[in-house]
């Protein structure tokens, strides 16, 4: 009988930010795999700390140079993924995006082990198109692979409706192997801890609009603080990031020459995923905007979403396809075309402000709840193994 052992192959280094991630390895340990977790190290976000002993979390230190990052990355991880599991016995790999997918599809091969694509961020033929001749060709390569191993995946776990029909149409994929999963966490009672935020100095009368997470251009940050005096004068705006970039330097230096401290307030400490839930706890209203400047941006209810409408906070989102269907259904916020209609979202929201947070929790547990969802997984590794047994 073969040991209740899982593979998974993350090409990145964002493994210990991403709720999907690391609630797709609390579930399978919970359901009694061991699991062995390989992934590219980042700096920026730190390592990824097992929250149990049935995990083998193995960081490949990558290259800092960006070049060599980009052409190595993913041989790097084929090398270390060969050399963790070689001698190992597993029930399933599961491929996270194109490196991770590659990976498992190679092994699968050798090992003769079935294996899950695990598809969180897209590289799409119209977005290979768009870039310089050199990467094209690069991507063209990785994008020829990732068809090749995605097609003959034993099932692909994607998260919503919209990804799942574009991937399937750019990939060729079978719809029938589609498992939809949303791009949520798994809360467990350890994550429900209350972290002070004094040090901020708020005021306590006002209502915080919370934006959390990497704070780039692509987030409208900068956007969303020109808007500022747009905004109903009992709201304030914080920012949470751990990540501190050139980017945000320019946001403090704006605010500080526009005398906007006592309306913008910023938190760059490293949270984990219960600290962070806390603070959104303690604000009002949830925002999550994005330039549209790939299919992954038009589509995307990030992760930040889920955890706002998890602690029953409304949201203020971009006016596309999958958050507009929640925010047109539940009616748990308020989605906008241009940052300068944040101020008018608030002062709807803030006027009918209980109804609203009852359904911001009403979509979170009929929509995003992970476990919920998850459970078509791990009852077909399930269902697969009794019929190999």
């Amino acid at each position: 009988m073969t040991e209740k052992r899982i593979g998974i192959f993350v090409n990145y280094g964002w493994l210990s930010i991403s709720p999907s991630l690391v609630s797709t390895i609390r579930l399978l340990t919970e359901d009694g795999y061991f699991i062995d977790v390989v992934y590219l190290y980042d700096e920026q976000f730190g390592l990824f700390e097992p929250e149990s002993d049935r995990v083998n979390a193995v960081a490949i230190r990558n290259f800092k140079n960006k070049y060599l990052r980009k052409c190595f990355s993913l041989l790097q991880l084929l090398v270390s993924a060969f050399r963790i599991a070689g001698w190992q016995k597993y029930r399933f790999f599961v491929g996270v995006d194109q490196g991770g997918v590659i990976t498992a599809g190679i092994l699968s091969k050798v090992k003769k082990t079935p294996y899950i694509y695990y598809s969180l961020e897209m590289l799409t033929r119209e977005s290979i198109d768009k870039t310089k001749t050199a990467k094209r060709l690069f991507l063209r390569c990785k994008k020829f692979l990732e068809t090749y191993f995605s097609r003959r995946a034993d099932r692909i776990i994607i998260q919503d409706k919209y990804r799942a029909g574009f991937l399937t149409e750019d990939n060729m994929l079978d719809k029938k192997k589609i498992l939809i999963v949303p791009n949520s966490f798994y809360f467990l009672a350890k994550d429900n801890i209350d972290y002070g935020i004094s040090y901020l100095q708020i005021p306590l009368d006002k209502k915080i609009v919370i934006c959390t997470g990497t704070v780039s251009p692509i987030t409208q940050i900068d956007e969303i603080v020109k808007s500022i005096n747009l905004w109903h004068s009992d709201a304030v705006f914080l920012i949470h990031t751990s990540y501190i970039t050139i980017y945000l330097d320019e946001i403090r230096q704006y605010i500080e020459q526009n005398k906007l401290e006592h309306k913008i307030f910023i938190s760059t400490k490293r949270l984990n995923f219960g600290e962070v839930s806390s603070l959104i706890r303690k604000a009002d209203i949830g925002i999550a905007l994005y330039k549209s400047v790939d299919m992954n941006r038009h589509l995307c209810p990030s992760g930040k979403v889920s955890f706002y409408l998890a602690m029953g906070i409304p949201i203020i989102v971009n006016d596309i396809p999958i958050l507009r269907d929640f925010v047109d259904e539940y009616k748990c916020g308020m989605y906008v075309k241009t940052p300068k209609e944040i101020g008018e979202a608030i002062r709807i929201i803030l006027n009918d402000y209980s109804s609203f947070c009852v359904n911001a929790s009403r979509c979170y547990n009929q929509e995003l709840n992970f476990p919920k969802h998850f459970k078509k997984v791990t009852e077909y590794i399930r269902g697969f193994s009794q019929i190999c047994e």
